[in-house]
Formats: C-alpha cells, structure tokens, sequence
C-alpha cells in the first residue's frame, strides 16, 4: 500500500496494510531483519514486544489476521511466544509500552494457555512449539480470535 490508503471503513489512514513488522516498534532483545519480515529474539533481557508495520486488512469473508513462521526454538529460554491484536492505531504507539497491557483495547494468547483481554485472564490449554510450524492468528467479524498452528485449530476466544 501507500501512505493514505483508506482502511476498511473508508477513513484515510497515514499508513497502509500490515506486510511486515515496524522497523522502529520493538523491544531492544528483538532484531528486525529482511526489511521487516524476520525477527530474531536475541536475548532473554526484559519483555520482547513486536508490532506490525500497519492495520490488518481484512479478506473476503471480514475476517483479519497473520501467520508467522517458527523458524528457531530455544530450549530453556524464558517466556515464550504470545501473539495478539490491538484496535489502537499505529500512531498512537510511537514507542513500544513496557507491558502488552498497555496497548488497550488488546487481546492477546499465549502458549502456556493464558488468554488477556485488557482486563482479565483466562486459561485455555497450552501448546508447544517447534521449529518449522506455522502459527496463524485470525479475528472473525463476530469477535472470536482464534490460534492455528499449521491448519489445527488450537485456541479460540470471543472477544467482547
């Protein structure tokens, strides 16, 4: 896309579909490489935030979503993979926050089987992780995101 490109609802937005991650929004123990479409967590030092370069466009059935692929895993690293959605816009997160918590409204799943939606956790069932899977997230119009890791469904949450 190009800068001014219309989201969804017809508003005209300062930036364009998500197709990578942000250059600038991540934690100093991440590493952004390959223009934005690698990122490499290089130390266990504090909490390892990442966002997206733009909004999530939705296809052709309203729903809206990434996949990213597990390329490395670490054993006996602490922390794991947690993957989420913000209806905050990119303009209002010009620095990344010291916890997911501060991005608000949010929604975010872990693989230890927790499940934050700003305000509140709930447990749902852990899964494990390996390198090679696909991990997708999707948000369906009615509100309910769910987890896949390559094809299988593994976590789903109603939103509101």
């Amino acid at each position: 896309g190009t800068q001014g490109t219309r989201n969804p609802s017809g508003a005209r937005l300062p930036w364009s579909a998500m197709c990578a991650f942000h250059p600038r929004l991540h934690s100093p123990c991440i590493e952004v490489l390959d223009h934005g479409r690698e990122a490499v967590k290089r130390s266990d030092d504090g909490k390892c935030i990442l966002v997206g370069n733009g909004y999530l466009e939705p296809d052709h059935s309203g729903n809206v979503g990434f996949a990213v692929r597990i390329k490395t895993v670490r054993n006996g690293s602490r922390g794991g993979l947690i993957l989420g959605v913000t209806s905050q816009p990119l303009e209002e997160c010009q620095i990344i926050p010291e916890t997911l918590r501060q991005l608000s409204p949010s929604w975010f799943v872990d693989f230890e089987g927790t499940f934050w939606n700003s305000t509140t956790l709930q447990k749902s069932y852990p899964s494990e992780l390996t390198t090679d899977d696909l991990v997708q997230l999707n948000v369906s119009p009615g509100g309910e995101l769910s987890i896949g890791i390559n094809g299988r469904l593994c976590i789903r949450h109603r939103l509101l």
